[in-house]
């Protein structure tokens, strides 16, 4: 799924599971890892959780945390599970767009402002 964001906002994402018979787990295979991470850390970045958290439709979640976004661009999160003998498992990938909105550009239009007389 993928989001947007604004130049200084944050939100918290969750990467969440399904087993072989596709019933939502919290549980990676032992001695398996995850990793996520961001095609720039210029344009965002990754605070993980402590533990995961429970996802925003109520299940388990096999990581979580907060992304945060610095620069306009888009960015690309990856999460990579990688199994006890070192190869490849699940991936999951998601664009964020992150925009400049909110930030203040040049000037486009001018106006006087006056103070409270004296």
């Amino acid at each position: 799924m993928d989001s947007k964001l604004n130049v200084g906002q944050s939100v918290s994402f969750f990467i969440t599971g399904t087993d072989a018979n596709q019933v939502r787990t919290g549980l990676l295979a032992t001695g398996a890892s995850l990793a996520v991470k961001v095609s720039d850390t210029t344009l965002a970045t990754i605070t993980p959780d402590a533990a995961p958290g429970v996802a925003p439709d109520g299940g388990p979640s096999l990581a979580s945390g907060k992304l945060t976004a610095l620069l306009a661009g888009t960015e690309v999160m990856t999460a990579q599970v990688t199994n006890a003998d070192g190869t490849p498992g699940p991936t999951a990938t998601a664009n964020v767009v992150i925009s400049a909105a909110g930030q203040p550009g040049p000037a486009t239009s001018i106006v006087f402002q006056f103070g409270t007389p004296a």
